[in-house]
């Protein structure tokens, strides 16, 4: 995921991580899959930020808190998830 968050154009969010996202290639690397919620957050010049963003509430046994309050959203909802899995 930290590619995803330090990608050139803005911060990608996968929004999504969970255990059965993970593919495992031919060579045992795993690689994040899936990346129908993803999100990418845009860099605000102006107020020298990204912009959050809201998808609505979310749902599942490894999301964020904020996921489920549909507050603004950022890129810490992947690292929180990954958590989960991790700990899963």
């Amino acid at each position: 995921i930290a590619d995803l968050h330090g990608f050139e154009e803005g911060v990608i969010v996968h929004d999504d991580i969970q255990l059965c996202q993970w593919l495992k290639t031919r060579d045992g690397v795993l690689k994040l899959g899936d990346f129908n919620r993803a999100e990418i957050m845009f860099y605000d010049e102006e107020n020298e930020r990204y912009c959050k963003y809201n998808n609505g509430n979310g749902y599942g046994n490894y999301r964020a808190p904020e996921e489920f309050d549909a507050r603004d959203l950022n890129e810490q909802i992947d690292v929180y998830s990954m958590g989960n899995n991790i700990y899963g």
